[in-house]
């Protein structure tokens, strides 16, 4: 469907324009929009022929339609109370999206020619038409019916009476503009009821105040999540049709105690900003300084224990961006670590890009699970990856410059991704299958190194019945161990290894910690050897 409607304005923007002038589009997605939705937005654009020269986010083309990128200078739209941290992080701007069904807002930050999204809310099922509800609502009460008694058909022509009210008010921002009501219809027992009034600016505020204060309560979450406090912001701009009402652009100033930018048709605001993007980009406009982040392509990640991939970063991600992970020991008294940086979609090292491995040395010798070694992986605007490697006791730290994309071809990268999609299913047990084994490796080597020192805690049928059980697992584990790797295995074969490794690990469950348990009693005996109770209070 959605490939069918870009195809429509693809073709209809070929008509309008100077032959062979279209060479790509820049199309908008709402800041929500996550790395899935994003990748479908693409891939709906390439099927329609369409040469996506940037996916950018809606509140983004916003305000680069007002040339927020720019340093304001309008002394309106300047936060006269700007904290002080507030004004060394750049500036701020909120972008409140009202339209016919949805409502969207985002916080966008300016600081050192990079506009990022910095939080982002809304409701998906707020907008316009709720607003033609509650009209249609006043109307019902003053014909003193209940929506029960009018008919489907009736419903409809009283919301359609609603949007022309609405409209017609906002042609107005007066408050005491008031346009006449006249309303007549038929109940469910055949009988015409009438209504003739008028409804004015002010009565229309208190008629859908319950939207203005959820819109407004949403306002009030994103500026939490940002951290940031109504006077901290440098602009609010109004987007979409609803916006045009003189009632909410009252509300939104009220709120933020300032005048909304709504000098722009907000049905095309946001189409203006990806215009202007369109052509920068197109003629490579060097003026400009301003950095609209890009996305990485493909998921960036490390290898961790059993070969499974921990993703950092997502497809999709906007760049920069430094993302941070503690990782620890799998060996106790282990010293070093490689760190793998792989690249793809797959669950499995062996299915994805490997990008480059380095070595960090110097980690203290201690128990497995106990050094915390902090992985971080930063792509600077140009697409290069850092990863750096940190044990946090020493600061020890290694690093590797990458550059994910070097040698990568767009037929490499749709393979990488449709790759995923395959396998998503088969690859989604296997990674549960490699998960378990992890697991429960980790737990006879913690066993087998608790047997080595407290053997002599357990009788003879509970070591028995222990060793049992570590040996049951240690089965299941060999017997998983080709197969796991092995990416052709099915998906009934992969299932039925992981049910006979999780039912030998709960059987090995109470037998462990039960050992647990008499290990931390001697350990507490050993302690409390020699006191008495006067000795801890």
């Amino acid at each position: 469907m959605a490939s069918e409607i870009l195809r429509v304005l693809y073709e209809r923007a070929k008509q309008a324009l100077p032959e062979y002038s279209v060479v790509g589009a820049v199309i908008t997605v709402p800041a929500y929009f996550d790395e899935a939705q994003r990748q479908a937005t693409k891939d709906a654009a390439k099927i329609a022929g369409i040469n996506v020269l940037r996916l950018l986010n809606e509140p983004t083309a916003a305000a680069v339609a007002y040339g927020l990128a720019a340093n304001l200078e309008d002394n309106q739209t300047a936060a006269p109370n700007s904290s002080t941290s507030a004004s060394k992080q750049g500036k701020h701007y909120l972008i409140y999206d009202l339209g016919g069904g949805t409502f969207d807002v985002s916080i966008l930050s300016m600081q050192k020619g990079v506009l990022e999204v910095k939080a982002t809310g809304g409701n998906s099922a707020l907008g316009g038409d709720d607003i033609d509800r509650l009209i249609m609502g006043w109307m019902l009460k003053n014909l003193d019916l209940a929506p029960s008694d009018v008919s489907a058909e009736q419903k409809t022509t009283l919301a359609r009476q609603a949007e022309q009210i609405k409209i017609a008010l906002s042609d107005d921002s007066s408050t005491n503009h008031y346009v006449p009501v006249a309303v007549t219809v038929t109940d469910s027992s055949g009988e015409i009821k009438e209504f003739t009034g008028e409804l004015s600016n002010d009565q229309l505020k208190k008629i859908i105040a319950p939207v203005i204060n959820r819109t407004i309560k949403v306002c009030e979450q994103v500026l939490h999540d940002a951290s940031l406090t109504k006077t901290d912001l440098d602009a609010v701009v109004l987007v979409g049709g609803s916006t045009r009402m003189p009632v909410i652009i009252q509300a939104v100033a009220e709120f933020f105690e300032r005048e909304p930018l709504s000098h722009l048709n907000p049905d095309e605001v946001v189409a203006l900003g990806e215009a202007t993007v369109a052509d920068q980009l197109v003629r490579s406009d060097k003026s400009n300084k301003l950095l609209l982040l890009d996305v990485t392509p493909l998921s960036l990640g490390l290898e961790t224990m059993g070969g499974l991939v921990e993703v950092l970063i997502p497809r999709n991600t906007p760049i920069p961006i430094t993302k941070k992970q503690t990782f620890t020991t799998y060996q106790d008294g282990q010293t070093g670590m490689v760190i793998h940086v792989v690249q793809g979609e797959r669950d499995t090292v062996a299915n994805c890009r490997s990008l480059g491995r380095f070595e960090l040395f110097g980690i203290p010798p201690m128990k497995a699970g106990l050094a915390r070694i902090e992985v971080t992986f930063a792509i600077d605007a140009n697409g290069q990856l850092s990863v750096t490697a940190q044990e946090t006791t020493t600061c020890t730290t290694s690093d590797i410059t990458i550059t994910p994309s070097y040698g990568l071809s767009d037929n490499q990268k749709e393979k990488l991704l449709a790759e995923g999609r395959e396998f998503a299913q088969a690859d989604m047990l296997l990674r549960s299958l490699l998960e378990a084994r992890v697991e429960a490796e980790r737990e006879l080597l913690a066993l087998q190194s608790a047997l080595t020192e407290f053997a002599e805690l357990l009788d003879d049928a509970s070591l028995h019945n222990l060793r049992q059980a570590m040996q049951n697992v240690q089965t299941q584990l060999d017997a998983s161990t080709e197969l796991s790797l092995n990416s052709t295995v099915d998906a009934e074969r992969l299932t039925h290894l992981k049910k006979q490794l999780d039912t030998a690990t709960v059987t090995l469950k109470p037998l462990s910690d039960d050992f647990a348990s008499r290990i931390m009693d001697s350990n507490v005996k050993q302690a409390m050897a020699g006191t008495t109770a006067d000795s801890w209070s």
